[in-house]
């Protein structure tokens, strides 16, 4: 018999076990992958909500009454399917020449990642410039006033 004819074709044990152990390292480097994106996904909506959080407060203090505007605090949970609860806190600080309002906002929440990050809260802080307005009657072009 000639040597050719002797030879095998297909896989060894070995080549068959190589290429198990190196799909594994990829399928386990693609887990880690989605673990961390979804992680970085639950962190996104997270601050997302308190930037809205922070938002709604900061409209609500700029279409209110001027001189209500003063510094607070509250809870807020978040938005239905929300998992976090939200401390809000504002502070007002008078500005004069020109009378204005300085008034920043903090949203803070509980961090899932507390060992991780160093720290038990993460915050997103809104600032503005709230000014009084003085509202004024617009007339129809052509028509007399009172």
């Amino acid at each position: 018999m000639s040597t050719q004819a002797q030879r095998q074709s297909g896989f060894t044990l070995i080549e068959a076990l190589i290429a198990l152990v190196v799909l594994s390292l990829g399928l386990f480097g693609l887990m880690q992958i989605q673990t961390r994106v979804m992680t970085e996904t639950g962190d996104s909506k997270t601050r997302t909500a308190a930037v809205n959080i922070a938002q709604e407060k900061l409209e609500e203090l700029r279409n209110g009454n001027y001189g209500a505007v003063v510094s607070g605090t509250d809870t807020v949970v978040a938005a239905t399917g929300g998992t976090s609860v939200f401390t809000r806190s504002w502070t007002v600080t008078s500005k004069t020449n020109p009378k204005y309002k300085e008034v920043s906002i903090i949203a803070s929440w509980t961090s899932p990642r507390r060992e991780e990050l160093g720290a038990d809260t993460e915050a997103v802080t809104l600032t503005t410039y709230i000014a009084k307005s003085i509202p004024v009657e617009l007339k129809a072009p052509g028509k007399a006033g009172p």
